[in-house]
C-alpha cells in the first residue's frame, strides 16, 4: 500500500462522526421525553369530549345513500392523542423520509366515528375522545354525486365548539340539515382514496 492509499483508508471519511451520533441520540431522547411528558399530561389533565352530528344528504332530488361519513379531529388538533399513545404503548415512531410522514401514529387522522348514510340519506354520528384541549371536530363527506371522476369528492364541515361537551351531559346535536351534494364547493377535492 502506498502512502496516499494509506492516508485515505485511515482518514476521517471512513470513521463515523461522533458528533452526529451524539446529536441523533439527543434528538431521540428529546422526542421520547416530549412524548412521555405529553402522555402524562394528557392522562392527568385530559378530558373526555363528545360530539354528535346529524343531517340528510341528497344528490339532486334523490336521497344519497351509502355516502361515506367520517367524524374526525382536525389535522391541527391531532399532534398528540392520549388514546393513540395508550393504544400504541410501543410508540412506533417510524420516520418515513420518502413520504415525509414524521410520527405517523401520532399525526394521522384520528377518526371519532365512521358511517354510511342510510337509504333515505340520513345519518347520525356520535364520537368521543380524550384530549387536553378542545378536539376541534370536523365532518368529512366522501361522495360521487355529480362527478365524472373515478375518485370520490370530499367535503369538510367544521363543527362549532358549542357542540362539544362532556359524554355524561345530554347536549345539543349539531344538525347540518339537508344538503344537496350536487353543489361544487371551492375546497372540494377531486381525487381522494377512501
Amino acid at each position: 500500500m502506498d502512502t496516499a492509499e494509506s492516508l485515505f483508508l485511515n482518514s476521517a471519511y471512513l470513521r463515523p462522526a461522533p458528533l452526529l451520533f451524539t446529536a441523533m441520540k439527543f434528538s431521540y431522547r428529546l422526542l421520547w421525553y416530549i412524548a412521555c411528558t405529553t402522555f402524562l399530561l394528557s392522562t392527568v389533565f385530559g378530558k373526555k369530549q363528545r360530539v354528535q352530528v346529524k343531517g340528510r344528504l341528497f344528490c339532486g332530488d334523490k336521497p344519497a345513500s351509502k355516502v361515506t361519513l367520517l367524524l374526525s379531529r382536525s389535522q391541527m388538533s391531532m399532534i398528540i392523542s392520549n388514546r393513540k399513545l395508550r393504544d400504541n404503548c410501543s410508540l412506533r415512531w417510524a420516520v418515513s423520509v420518502h413520504n415525509t410522514e414524521f410520527f405517523p401514529d401520532l399525526i394521522k387522522d384520528d377518526t371519532l366515528a365512521k358511517q354510511e348514510t342510510r337509504e333515505d340519506g340520513s345519518f347520525h354520528l356520535d364520537g368521543t375522545d380524550d384530549e387536553i384541549g378542545t378536539i376541534e371536530p370536523e365532518l368529512k363527506i366522501y361522495h360521487r354525486c355529480n362527478s365524472k371522476h373515478i375518485c370520490k369528492r370530499r367535503w369538510i364541515i367544521k363543527i362549532p365548539d358549542k357542540y362539544i361537551y362532556s359524554p355524561s351531559a345530554n347536549e345539543k346535536v349539531f344538525d347540518v340539515g339537508t344538503i344537496n351534494l350536487e353543489i361544487h364547493l371551492k375546497e372540494d377535492k377531486k381525487c381522494l382514496p377512501v
